[in-house]
């Protein structure tokens, strides 16, 4: 053999034996165990040509440019792909599409710039220190901000409410009730870099809850600016994630219980159908002891209709219902004026329109509840008025739309867009071809839509043109008429 020949055989089998090495390191889990790392692969630049693997505490941001070579600014592992289709064949258009076959035809690999291990992600970059105090790294931010024309955007947990301030003064610090917030710039350029640090401290302790903060400044279009840290009550440092939404089989009307990681139990809506009180409200009782629920800790009635609080003053009969919330909008009915007197009864606490979209529900340590809408003025009507949740868990999301029509769909669209991406649908209006429109549906874009309707309601509903849009948009539409009482877990991760 010519030494030419052994030498392009030496040069293949080395070839080989990195691809083996770096094979591995494309998971998308993360370690450090002993010295081996693996790697969260990152969609790149829109059309699936690039990936790229993170090295660096702060989460990769989707990219216009990739670099020809390596580049020591960041600490990154760059890698090129070859084809814009996963491992099967299938076309890629979005970062939940890749999967682990992916053909590799260039690796660099470059020296680690920094001492930290790991990688932390856009949810969860943040460095608790105690329960006084808390970093928070940023990513990329798309300008890149002068610190002073960044508003910080921080809702209270223990309120829900924003709190909006500057980073003033040659220190950049601002303060929020009993809360110091402080920027660390550590390259001394005025900006707000990748990397960089916001210290968030309280000398009594940051209230238990979740705690959401947003950066705002003139011309921001992407990055990572929106973050959250968790602070747990009675010294817990993690929970298990452990969500299980079970949507209950009330006939033509809505109700879904919810149990959260930190063992809150909440229910959105409580109906029955129209005019059968009698018989529906043992029946939503009768689910409930099933579930082996003790207490409630928030009861969530999206608006005042019939079929979504008809069979809350029987809730509140049996159960010590902690909290309620309602929107602003009233009926004129005897069931909501009873309602009313029931939870006065009760004295729990009590949120009737006082909060807005863009709020925060603190009703979990685990799991974060934002309204996307209550009480909208698109229209004079009580569906129209419907507070939309959005649960986000560390696995999946749920969207609780109520009666929203389209009209506040479209509201939406237009104030959170980048929100609406969900996993688990509670479809809207029972299926009624007035809500579930394209636009909005294709950006939920929904692994499961669930419809709670009664068997041969007088409704007509789901609509044919509802189940049709919502066939073309979601993987599996779940009919409660059909199925009767629907359960989804979401579970698998560690909350810390």
């Amino acid at each position: 053999m010519s030494k030419s020949a052994k030498g392009i055989i030496a040069i293949i089998i080395i070839l080989l034996v990195i691809c083996i090495l770096v094979y591995p390191a494309l998971s998308d889990e993360v370690s450090d165990n002993e010295g081996s790392k693996e790697y969260e692969v990152t969609f790149i630049n829109g059309n699936a040509e690039y990936f790229r693997i993170n090295i660096d505490p702060a989460h990769p941001t989707i990219g216009n440019n990739m670099p020809s070579a390596p580049s020591s600014e960041n600490g990154m592992i760059f890698v090129g792909w070859n084809t814009k289709t996963d491992g099967s064949g299938n076309n890629v258009t979005s970062d939940t599409q890749i999967n682990k076959d992916i053909t590799v035809f260039a690796v660099w690999t470059i020296e680690e710039e920094n001492d930290r291990t790991g990688f932390t992600s856009t949810s969860s970059q943040s460095y608790k220190i105690d329960d006084k105090t808390v970093e928070i790294v940023l990513g990329d931010l798309y300008p890149i901000p002068k610190v002073e024309e960044v508003t910080v955007i921080v809702y209270d947990p223990e309120t829900g409410k924003q709190c909006r301030g500057s980073l003033g003064g040659s220190e950049y610090t601002l303060s929020f009730d009993n809360v110091r917030v402080s920027f660390q710039d550590t390259d001394n350029d005025g900006l707000m870099d990748s990397n960089e640090k916001l210290t968030f401290e309280a000398d009594n302790g940051l209230t238990a809850g979740i705690w959401n903060i947003e950066l705002d400044y003139e011309n921001y279009k992407n990055g990572n600016n929106q973050f959250h840290f968790h602070i747990f009550e009675n010294g817990e440092e993690s929970y298990p994630e452990n969500v299980r939404v079970n949507f209950l089989d009330v006939g033509q009307a809505d109700s879904a219980l919810i149990f959260t990681s930190d063992n809150k139990t909440i229910l959105i809506d409580a109906g029955v159908p129209l005019n059968k009180k009698t018989e529906y409200a043992p029946k939503l009782i009768e689910q409930l002891k099933n579930y082996h629920v003790e207490k409630i800790d928030a009861m969530i009635l999206t608006h005042p209709d019939y079929d979504h609080i008809a069979g809350a003053e029987a809730v509140l009969d049996e159960y010590d219902v902690l909290s309620v919330y309602m929107c602003k909008k009233t009926a004129k009915s005897a069931t909501y004026t009873n309602l009313l007197s029931a939870i006065d009864q009760e004295g729990c606490e009590k949120h009737i329109g006082d909060f807005s979209a863009g709020d925060y529900l603190n009703l979990s340590t685990t799991e974060n509840f934002r309204v996307l809408s209550v009480d909208s003025k698109t229209k004079n009507d009580t569906n129209s008025a419907s507070i939309v949740i959005r649960m986000s868990c560390e696995s999946h999301s749920f969207l609780f739309t109520g009666d929203a029509p389209d009209n506040v769909e479209m509201e939406m669209l237009q104030s959170y867009s980048d929100e609406l991406d969900t996993d688990i649908l509670k479809v809207g209006h029972h299926g009624s071809k007035s809500s579930s429109s394209s636009d909005f549906l294709q950006a939920v874009t929904p692994s499961i839509s669930v419809i709670s309707c009664g068997k041969d309601n007088s409704y007509g509903h789901p609509h044919e043109e509802a189940l049709e849009r919502l066939n073309t948009y979601s993987e599996e539409v779940v009919r409660i008429d059909i199925s009767g009482a629907y359960s989804y877990t979401s579970s698998g991760k560690i909350i810390d």
